[in-house]
């Protein structure tokens, strides 16, 4: 520490180059949790790659906090140069920070946000039936359905997806 003293413990102690966030998606899901949130690092750095314990044998472990709750990350296919959390439930809808860390303990900011939004409630589903050949257009009133991006559809038990579109009452 100051130069002259050293420990004999033989402990190493590693540095690590904090990871510099580039973008998040999704940035919203429900209040409930369970949403897979990819987090991309920026360039070609490997802040999220180095994180304590490669020396000792043992894996490198990455964080997300979401506001107050920390979860474990973990590499996802398609997100070569990131890391993926899996958004924890909260009490209420609203908009919270998301942070990462290579150790648990330090946070590093990402100036990005995460929106929780509530149960999505349909009130109606007009028509209950169409032909199997498709190419019906089906209308579904509800609360809290949107507009939030793009929405998908599931249609039976074979979950058949198609996209939906925002149309406003009036």
């Amino acid at each position: 520490v100051n130069g002259r003293d050293v420990s004999g413990s033989g402990v190493a102690l590693e540095y690590v180059s904090p990871p510099v966030v580039e973008s998040m998606h999704p940035t919203f899901g429900p209040v409930e949790g369970g949403t897979i949130v990819h987090i991309v690092e920026s360039g070609s750095r490997s802040g999220f790659n180095s994180g304590s314990g490669s020396d000792s044998g043992s894996s490198s472990v990455t964080f997300c906090r979401f506001g107050s709750v920390v979860v474990e990350a973990f590499q996802s296919a398609g997100n070569g140069n990131g890391i993926s959390c899996i958004s924890p439930g909260q009490m209420s809808a609203g908009r919270i920070s998301v942070e990462v860390s290579v150790n648990g303990v330090h946070f590093v900011s990402t100036r990005l946000s995460f929106e929780y939004l509530e149960e999505a409630k349909l009130l109606s589903v007009e028509p209950s039936a169409g032909p199997e050949s498709g190419d019906t257009r089906v209308y579904i009133s509800g609360s809290n359905l949107g507009p939030r991006g793009d929405m998908l559809c599931d249609f039976g038990s074979s979950k058949l997806r198609t996209l939906a579109r925002w149309e406003a009452d009036g």
